[in-house]
């Protein structure tokens, strides 16, 4: 066979193959870490499905052989030849760092918030502040930095930031003004960056390290609130680097071809047992209880606080965490806190208005 026709043949090979594989039944790792399309049905309610063809190119699209192997290879040489991104929902920057494109608006202050919604914002805040205190319980907003926020010196260049406070920047000095307590996490984490890694370099989290600074501030900013909450000025963080971590940046770039990140593994005791089996941080509602006689606490929270969940954990007596939107005061019945934190990243603000807090009527 002559090289240009064992070129062909290659071609053609390499197109046929993820057919030939779906055919033979062939199954393949998902390593997307998302749900892929399912088959969809002929049939709708005893009718042909008028939406088959749409579901079955989206089913292709997900689940043809070898998909994870072919988007990583992209992905791959995109990034290693070119030091880009074939993903659009994530942005490669200097050094190895990646980061989450939904972010750059925040990023580059080009989302400032209008009077209307800051008002609106500070109002739902605010709201909830006043309910709480009518019902003898504090208060406590919390908004987790955006990776970029805190190292903006890895974003790529071609990103210029325009002059004026962000949207977090205008929040916490309205929240100041009107007396909504809030912990000012910007400043503890830029202050500790000399000290340590804050943020996974390939995952939009920050690692242990960035929480347990985060940890110390938020203690710091409830116990002002209630004073029974222990104080952990002088903690000390004792921990150790292992790879160990799987990054949802890198993961989304390249699936299969994904490594591990360092991840601040701490050498302490777990004072706290849960009240039920705890799938992972990522559960929709998590209970703890320890043998610390702190105060209770409520917390309104998102992935940021799966890494604060050991650390707030060991500090209070009991706690109760939930993802569940709306917010729902009427836990306070079951929960009988003494403080409640409501903590979420920088880059969902706004949905803080979407959401309206269910406050039932106080008697």
């Amino acid at each position: 066979m002559k090289p240009k026709q064992a070129v062909i043949a290659l071609f053609f090979t390499v197109c046929l193959l993820p057919a030939a594989a779906m055919a033979l039944g062939l199954k393949l790792p998902n390593y997307e870490k998302r749900a892929l399309a399912a088959p969809p049905a002929l049939l709708a309610e005893d009718a042909l499905n008028a939406a088959f063809p749409r579901q079955y190119e989206e089913y292709l699209s997900d689940n043809f052989a070898f998909r994870s192997y072919m988007v990583s290879a992209n992905s791959a040489l995109t990034y290693w030849l070119l030091g880009d991104s074939a993903n659009d929902k994530v942005i490669a920057g200097k050094d190895g760092w990646l980061f989450l494109s939904e972010t750059l608006d925040d990023y580059q202050r080009s989302n400032a918030l209008s009077e209307a919604e800051l008002g609106k914002l500070c109002d739902v805040l605010a709201r909830q502040q006043e309910y709480l205190k009518r019902r003898g319980v504090a208060f406590l907003f919390v908004l987790a930095p955006n990776k970029n926020s805190v190292y903006g010196q890895f974003m790529p260049d071609r990103y210029a930031r325009l002059p004026g406070p962000s949207a977090a920047e205008q929040l916490h000095g309205a929240l100041e003004e009107r007396g909504v307590a809030h912990a000012e996490l910007y400043g503890a984490l830029a202050g500790a960056k000399q000290t340590g890694l804050l943020y996974h370099r390939k995952d939009t989290h920050w690692n242990n390290y960035g929480a347990w600074v985060a940890w110390k501030e938020i203690m710091r900013a409830a116990r002002l609130q209630v004073p029974a909450v222990p104080d952990v000025r002088d903690a000390q963080a004792v921990y150790t680097l292992e790879r160990q971590w799987h990054g949802d940046l890198e993961t989304m770039l390249m699936p299969a071809f994904a490594s591990l990140d360092e991840q601040a593994v701490f050498a302490m005791p777990i004072e706290y047992k849960t009240a039920r089996p705890m799938r992972s941080p990522e559960d929709i509602d998590i209970t703890t209880q320890s043998r610390s006689d702190g105060p209770r606490a409520l917390v309104f929270r998102d992935s940021f606080a799966n890494a604060l969940l050991p650390f707030l954990s060991n500090a209070f007596g009991y706690v109760h965490y939930t993802r569940a939107v709306p917010y729902d005061y009427a836990l306070l019945d079951e929960d009988r806190p003494d403080i409640v934190i409501l903590e979420i990243a920088e880059r969902n603000l706004r949905d803080i208005t979407l959401n309206e807090p269910i406050l039932p009527a106080l008697r």
